[in-house]
């Protein structure tokens, strides 16, 4: 008979072709209620591989095995320990598994580790299962009946509820048969559940293969990996790559969630992860020591849980103490749901959306069992008030969703984005939530063509709620602004300042502001529309008075510092009203003391640009006579057409730049 622990992977055994695990079941139950037995029936295998084991006739480690079901459905079987001694052991076993075998004694009917198991996979969201009434052969019908009916009370309202009662003798195989065509209709129907977060594989058994080095066995909790990838210990940060990898037994170059996955990784044999640990892809997991998670308390508890109340915590294969930190209640009873959080006495690998369970420490018993909504390195109290608006904002824009199905995944990214007062990329929005970064990108574009997020430059995306905010911001802002500062216009900065937005949001709101007729871009300048209906009589004469100077003046404008003097206004006012003009361009400033009206600036630009076309070239001297004026309006001129990039300058001498008529002011 085939030996089907883990100490023979990755060598010995061969399956006659190349199975690919579907997925994989559990088998769960009260210690001596024949799940080992029924698993050695199904498949061959002896999967209690410990002497000790052996010896004392229960299961302490996890067994796993192969299982032909049908034509050729190929599902592991993970064979949990019942003894309440190694419930840790049964946690870490039913985490990634797609259905299970409740093994119920007929001579004893529900004992307290059936209670505990079912409890436990009910939290941990296993959603299907077969309940088998095994040594049915040691009672009477009478007997049996009353098995049978006793743990079909028991199982109401539990995710078993419904699930096929059969009762078989593995001594006898009186009923397996029955059985076995029960498990093999329910597997032909269950769908393959695929999970399309980054690869995470809980650590459950760490071991060495002379010749291998080290061989880490695991079920992965969400998405899948390859040989030749690298993988990263979390928490601990050292990577290792994968050089060779099986599915019972069996080489293989991929697996996935729900698969029992054996992977060779040299670089950890001298210190292999710990189980607990985690093998994730590098850079994108990290442990946390707050947990923030919606827990349910067992029907069978009889003492509440209190705030602040020291538990054991389990997630995955971690196990580690806790606080209880309750954040709606200062006790939870019986068959109770409520927001809470668990602050870790070490980190852990877990991520949200990850189940967790919840034991006391004495008695040792599971408790509740809860839905992880977020996590974070934090290791203080929460703030509760804070921390329970939060939980609940997040639990309604998720309502309804598979939080691992695309549509939950899309609304957690959209989620992130919300939280978030900036911008963020792909990639951020992959680690936060530990996808793939390829479908992050898919995701925000879908957002986007939803109208959910925008996009902004360089692959950054913010949710239109963040964008409208700072909009309405900016416009109750602008709309206030020509009051409170007496000013005509502002820059750019000023505004991003103001409403403390990014460059890529500003620009979003420049153009929400202009679309809107609220104001006129100039450069680094914002002109405000509706500052001249502001102005006084006196105010808008001052303005015709400048125009005119300037339009009059030509090429021998005054500098603006006279202006005052010759309207014989002050200083302040005229400064304003200067800049008001330059922002809408009826003024054009060529430098600090060179300003021409826009008329004899365009009338300018026309004759250096004949002037080029005709001559090959514009010479700043000739340029002077050209225009009649001074040497220093034709250099203000001509350095300002190369500042537009209409010319390009050699020495004294400037050449039309190439696509200059694009760049013409008109």
């Amino acid at each position: 008979m085939a030996d089907c622990s883990p100490h023979t992977a990755l060598g010995a055994v061969e399956f006659e072709s190349t199975p690919s695990v579907a997925m994989m079941i559990c088998t769960a139950g009260h210690v001596d209620h024949g799940k080992t037995r029924l698993v050695k029936l199904l498949t061959g295998c002896e999967t209690d591989r410990l002497k000790t084991e052996q010896e004392r006739g229960l299961t302490i480690e996890l067994g796993f095995a192969p299982c032909m079901i049908g034509a050729g459905t190929c599902v592991g079987i993970v064979d949990v320990p019942g003894h309440e001694k190694f419930i840790r052991t049964m946690v870490s076993g039913v985490s990634g598994i797609g259905m299970c075998i409740l093994t119920v004694a007929a001579d004893d009917g529900i004992k307290p580790q059936t209670v505990e198991h079912v409890r436990i996979m009910d939290f941990m969201g296993v959603p299907e299962g077969i309940v088998a009434i095994t040594k049915s052969d040691l009672v009477d019908s009478a007997h049996l009946e009353q098995t049978i009916a006793g743990t079909r009370s028991f199982l109401k309202g539990t995710f078993l509820e419904n699930a096929p009662l059969c009762p078989l003798s593995s001594e006898t195989f009186e009923g397996y048969p029955d059985f076995y065509a029960i498990l093999t209709e329910k597997l032909n129907v269950l769908k393959k559940v695929t999970r399309h977060g980054i690869f995470r594989m809980p650590v459950a058994q760490i071991f060495k293969r002379e010749g291998f080095g080290s061989v880490i066995m695991g079920i992965p909790v969400e998405g899948g990996i390859s040989t030749g990838e690298r993988v990263e210990i979390v928490p601990g940060g050292r990577t290792g790559k994968i050089r060779g990898m099986q599915q019972f037994l069996h080489d293989s170059g991929e697996g996935e969630y729900g698969q029992c996955l054996a992977l060779n990784i040299p670089e950890f044999g001298k210190t292999p992860p710990s189980r607990g640990e985690v093998l994730s892809l590098p850079g994108m997991h990290k442990a946390s020591q707050s947990l923030h998670v919606r827990i349910t308390t067992v029907p069978e508890l009889t003492l509440p849980l209190k705030n602040a109340e020291t538990v054991k915590v389990h997630s995955g294969t971690a196990e580690v103490n806790g606080k209880l930190y309750l954040l709606e209640d200062k006790e939870l009873n019986a068959n109770t749901s409520a927001l809470a959080s668990l602050v870790l006495a070490e980190p852990v690998a877990v991520a949200a959306h990850d189940r967790c369970i919840i034991r006391r420490l004495s008695p040792a018993t599971t408790v509740a069992g809860g839905k992880i909504l977020s996590c974070s390195s934090d290791n203080g109290k929460p703030r509760k008030r804070q921390l329970l608006e939060t939980l609940h904002e997040y639990e309604r824009f998720l309502d309804g969703c598979d939080p691992h199905s695309r549509e939950g995944l899309g609304k957690r990214v959209e989620y992130t984005l919300l939280g978030s007062a900036k911008e963020l990329n792909a990639d951020t929005c992959a680690k936060k939530i530990l996808i793939p970064v390829t479908m992050a990108e898919s995701l925000l574009e879908k957002l986007a063509a939803e109208g959910a997020v925008i996009a902004l430059s360089q692959g950054y995306f913010a949710h239109a709620a963040t964008v409208e905010k700072y909009c309405n911001e900016a416009e109750r802002f602008i709309n206030d602004f020509a009051d409170i500062s007496q000013n005509l216009t502002l820059t750019t900065d000023e505004l991003a300042r103001e409403i403390t937005c990014s460059d890529r949001i500003l620009e979003l709101v420049l153009d929400y502001l202009t679309d809107k007729g609220l104001v006129m871009l100039s450069g680094a300048k914002i002109l405000l529309n509706d500052s001249t209906s502001s102005m006084s009589a006196k105010e808008k004469a001052l303005i015709a008075r400048i125009t005119t100077i300037y339009e009059e003046a030509l090429f021998s404008a005054p500098r603006p510092d006279e202006l005052p003097e010759m309207l014989g206004h002050d200083e302040k006012k005229t400064v304003l009203l200067v800049e008001y003009l330059c922002a809408r361009q009826t003024l054009i400033r060529l430098s600090k003391n060179v300003m021409l009206s826009r008329n004899a600036f365009l009338r300018a630009q026309e004759i250096a640009v004949n002037t080029a076309k005709k001559e090959g070239c514009i010479d700043s001297g000739t340029f002077k006579n050209d225009i009649g004026s001074t040497r220093k309006y034709a250099i203000a001129i001509l350095d300002h057409l190369d500042a537009l990039h209409v010319t390009i300058r050699n020495g004294n001498i400037r050449s039309l730049a190439p696509d200059y008529e694009r760049r013409m002011l008109r």
